[in-house]
């Protein structure tokens, strides 16, 4: 059986990086709930999955207080380096992308 593994083991343990160019849009929108603004990364990374170059993967949220950084989608790697769409942490099996 196949157990998804984080996106950033499989870079490690493979020793392959993104070769082409990647560019960041940075979209500052402060709130005072983690969680709904995990859920709004989420719902605008869902919602922008028809751009053909978007990978909603990579969304963060940035917790300001504790400089900490939380995954707004789940980030363990699918068969076939698929994303999966559902939210970081979730319950029961991958959505894949």
């Amino acid at each position: 059986m196949f157990r998804p593994l984080p996106r950033d083991a499989v870079a490690a343990f493979t020793g392959l990086t993104p070769t082409t160019p990647r560019f960041v849009i940075l979209l500052p929108t402060e709130t005072t709930d983690l969680w709904k603004t995990l859920n709004l990364a989420v719902v605008l990374g869902r919602s922008l999955r028809h751009v053909p170059d978007l990978r909603p993967r990579d969304e963060l949220v940035l917790d300001v207080e504790s400089n900490t950084y939380h995954h707004a989608f789940c980030d363990l790697v699918l068969p076939g380096n698929l994303d999966c769409l559902r939210p970081c942490g979730h319950d029961g099996r991958c959505q894949p992308h």
